[in-house]
């Protein structure tokens, strides 16, 4: 990883943290459902001729079971849309998540 990148993974680190932190201070653990994954592509491995590039990655979860993390899989999959014209009530639809 060159410097910028390396300096760019540190911001977002402590961004991550500061999102734990936040969830701490207003003791929000039990009503919180968070997940975060940041993935940087190493693109100088594809132009050394492999194959397959590495991804360093750094993650955060805020979830009690693997309802949850199923519950948060389903919205951001069903949130992944081209489309600009998302109904968001219709994407919790059946999860038991509300925007209220």
């Amino acid at each position: 990883m060159d410097s910028k990148t390396t300096l760019f993974f540190a911001e977002m680190y402590s961004l991550v943290k500061k999102m734990e932190e936040v969830i701490d201070e207003f003791d929000m653990k039990d009503q919180t459902l968070a997940s975060i994954v940041v993935g940087v592509i190493d693109l100088d491995a594809i132009e050394y001729g492999d194959e397959e590039a590495e991804m360093k990655t750094m993650y955060s979860f805020n979830l009690q079971s693997r309802a949850e993390l199923e519950a948060v899989k389903e919205v951001m999959d069903n949130a992944y849309q081209d489309d600009d014209d998302i109904d968001l009530s219709d994407l919790l639809g059946g999860s038991g998540i509300s925007l209220n």
